[in-house]
């Protein structure tokens, strides 16, 4: 596996991938951008990391305790991985006038909130 150059970027870009393909579950860990073994701790303070969760209609709809598993994981993944923001991109919802979906998305992303991240 190549390694990534330590930079805001690749953890991003990284983040979002997992988060995206459902690799990022509670327990999980995901590969230091600084080695290729996977490593909860990274040494190095000198960097954040922005979460991004994309399109999560279909989460909405039909699977909102994966949704709820990836904000968790965000949550308690915060400190050891310096997220300092979590940004949602592309549709929310899959139907905009059904509650259900919206009250899934809404409690999926209390989880992050309720952590005290932006």
């Amino acid at each position: 596996m190549r390694r990534f150059v330590n930079t805001a970027l690749n953890r991003i870009v990284l983040l979002s991938l997992l988060i995206s393909t459902g690799l990022v579950l509670p327990g999980c860990r995901i590969l230091s951008t600084a080695a290729a073994t996977p490593t909860a701790a990274i040494a190095s303070s000198d960097y954040f990391t922005i979460a991004v969760l994309p399109d999560t209609q279909y989460y909405s709809e039909k699977y909102p305790a994966i949704f709820t598993q990836q904000t968790q994981w965000i949550a308690e993944w915060a400190k050891a991985q310096h997220i300092v923001f979590v940004s949602q991109v592309g549709d929310l919802v899959e139907d905009y006038n059904m509650d259900a979906e919206w009250n899934n998305a809404k409690n999926a992303m209390a989880v992050i909130r309720n952590a005290g991240i932006p």
